[in-house]
């Protein structure tokens, strides 16, 4: 309904001005809910800030539409709608390397495999139930840090693998493979990327 209200005001003043008045309600009002002191005030100005994309998004599709060559308008209206990607994000899969990492399993030699998977498992289940729900390939830098970490462990463990990263690497893809339902990951077929 607010979109609606928006066109007739484009046609009458201008796409190219109502456009730059969406854009700058939009900007001053998150500016603004930032910068809110209660919960009310920033209702309000997250209100203030959709009213600004309600009326900057159906203006910048009409600009685009107007502007880009007939060949590229389909392609070009469609990636500005749908280029947004609802899977992990890089911030996000940083976080999770770190909080791998905190766990310090690289140096806790003296434990098994199914006490590090014990630690492990609800970590990783976690992320692939909450981000793997819709794009399940894009956690795997995750898992395959995971499967490096397990590397690390296994070359500090026994002192066969210290400087053999092939032999270790091929050691676990057996267990991998014998016992694929010991860690998360490895029971959806991410295994092969230890080396």
């Amino acid at each position: 309904m607010i979109v609606l209200d928006h066109q007739p005001l484009a046609d009458r003043l201008g796409r190219k001005t109502v456009q730059i008045g969406a854009v700058l309600v939009f900007g001053l009002a998150c500016l603004s809910s930032s910068f809110s002191g209660s919960l009310d005030h920033l209702v309000i100005w997250r209100f203030v800030t959709g009213l600004g994309l309600g009326a900057a998004m159906p203006n910048a599709v009409t600009l685009m539409s107007e502007y880009c060559p007939d060949k590229r308008r389909a392609t070009l209206v469609n990636t500005m709608f749908c280029g947004f990607n609802p899977a992990v994000s890089p911030a996000a899969l940083k976080t999770m390397r770190t909080t791998i990492r905190d766990l310090g399993i690289r140096h806790r030699t003296q434990v098994l495999l199914a006490d590090i998977a014990r630690q492990i498992n609800p970590l990783p289940r976690g992320w692939i139930e909450y981000y793997g729900r819709y794009a399940a390939s894009a956690l795997s830098p995750m898992l395959r840090y995971v499967n490096q970490t397990l590397l690390a462990w296994a070359m500090r463990k026994f002192k066969r693998f210290r400087v053999h990263k092939i032999r270790a690497s091929r050691f676990l893809q057996s267990i991998a493979e014998k016992n694929a339902e010991l860690f998360v990951h490895w029971r959806l077929g991410m295994t092969g990327t230890f080396a």
